[in-house]
Formats: C-alpha cells, sequence, structure tokens
C-alpha cells in the first residue's frame, strides 16, 4: 500500500498465482532476499555455493515467514560491475525453472534491470518484477 497524490492509501500490489493470495495476508509481507551473485551489497551471495545449497535456503526462507521470494542475479550495490543478460539468466533461471517445476507455492520475484531478463523470466514463471533502476 501507498499513499497517491490525495493521500489516500492505495493497494499497489493486487498479486495472486495458483496458490497463494497475497491480499489475504494482510497490509505487511515479507520479502526474502535471494543474493545468487559473487559480490552481494549484503555479502551474503549464494553465487557458486552450489545448487542445493541454494534450494535449501530459499526453503529456510520459506520456514522463516517469507511471503515472497525475490530472487537477485546481479549486484546492484555502488561500484558494483554490470553484468550481460545471458550471464544474469544463467544465475537465475536454474533456480526459478526448479521452483516452478516442483511447484513452490510462494511467489516468485525476479530483482532485474535488464527487460530481456525480465521477459524471459516471467515466461519460466516469475510471478512479478523487481526493477530497482527506476
Amino acid at each position: 500500500r501507498m499513499k497517491n497524490d490525495k493521500n489516500d492509501t492505495v493497494k499497489v500490489l493486487p498479486l495472486k498465482n495458483n496458490h497463494y493470495d497475497l491480499e489475504t495476508k494482510g497490509d505487511t509481507l515479507v520479502m526474502g532476499i535471494l543474493n545468487l551473485t559473487p559480490n552481494s551489497f549484503s555479502q551474503d551471495g549464494l553465487h557458486g555455493k552450489g545448487f542445493d545449497s541454494t534450494v535449501k535456503k530459499v526453503f529456510e526462507m520459506k520456514e522463516d515467514g517469507a511471503d515472497i521470494i525475490d530472487i537477485g542475479g546481479e549486484s546492484t550495490r555502488p561500484g558494483a560491475d554490470d553484468i550481460d543478460a545471458e550471464e544474469e539468466m544463467e544465475r537465475v533461471l536454474p533456480l526459478i525453472q526448479h521452483l516452478k517445476r516442483i511447484n513452490f507455492l510462494l511467489p516468485i520475484s525476479i530483482d532485474t534491470r535488464k527487460a530481456s531478463v525480465a521477459k524471459k523470466v516471467v515466461r519460466e514463471g516469475a510471478d512479478l518484477i523487481n526493477d530497482v533502476s527506476g
């Protein structure tokens, strides 16, 4: 929810997927952040730690109360090098495809600034785009 120019509260995330209705969760939602980068700003990137560790982390976030899982394949920390779309997709697509294949029930968000990545991952099952570029 956010305020519009009349200071009214406006819902901005009327998201439903086939298994999960965020509208029934109330006003506050928890987004689990999964960094698949070698240079995460929070120093918790899972890049190179193995696919099984990454999947385990997703389920830990769910058990800890996450309502949405946000998957990022490119660091947006100040000074981080940009990567091309192909490398970003190599980092995020296998996990998104796996989660959809096993019918993971939480909505999946993709943290990307690239239209080509957003388009591809939505086709592969991501439920929303988290674009921090503005």
